[in-house]
């Protein structure tokens, strides 16, 4: 005679439903991401030869506009709001500027996009906390920030 198999609860169906629209949101948003960024190749680069700051800059574009799509929702008169998409564009300046010294040791250009990396670190974190931003979300962005943050060094090596 097989195991007798127990009924999920139905905490567990939640927790079920909830994950999958989860999945299905994150998978949504990719799409919605991939079909603006991937559509069309840009003829127009400031960046020259330097296929690093081109993927940086592509990075950091990616995530600007991720950071706007997780911060929709949230109130206008919610300050932080405002803050994390503010710095989210100032992000894409930073990776902007930095290609000519992408490689350099010390480069304030390397320093300014890493300190605002990491501001919009700790602004996603707190919209985390406070629930506004789902716990998910705001973990993928932190990950990937942390390594936008870090391409510099594994470019300098």
């Amino acid at each position: 005679m097989p195991p007798s198999r127990k009924e999920p609860s139905e905490t567990d169906q939640k927790k079920t439903s909830i994950q999958s629209d989860l999945g299905f949101r994150n998978q949504v948003n990719k799409d919605i991401l991939s079909r603006y960024f991937d559509g069309y190749v840009l003829r127009t680069s400031p960046f020259g030869d330097s296929i690093s700051s081109e993927n940086l800059y592509k990075r950091a574009e990616r995530l600007a506009a991720a950071v706007n799509l997780v911060t929709a929702h949230i109130s206008e008169t919610e300050p932080l709001r405002a803050e994390a998409r503010k710095e989210s564009l100032t992000l894409l300046r930073y990776a902007l500027r930095i290609y000519a010294e992408l490689r350099a040791n010390g480069s304030e250009y390397v320093h300014d996009l890493q300190a605002s990396v990491r501001t919009l670190i700790s602004y996603l974190r707190i919209l985390g906390v406070t629930g506004r931003v789902s716990t998910q979300n705001m973990t993928i962005l932190v990950e990937a920030l942390d390594e936008l943050g870090n391409f510099p060094a594994t470019v300098q090596k």
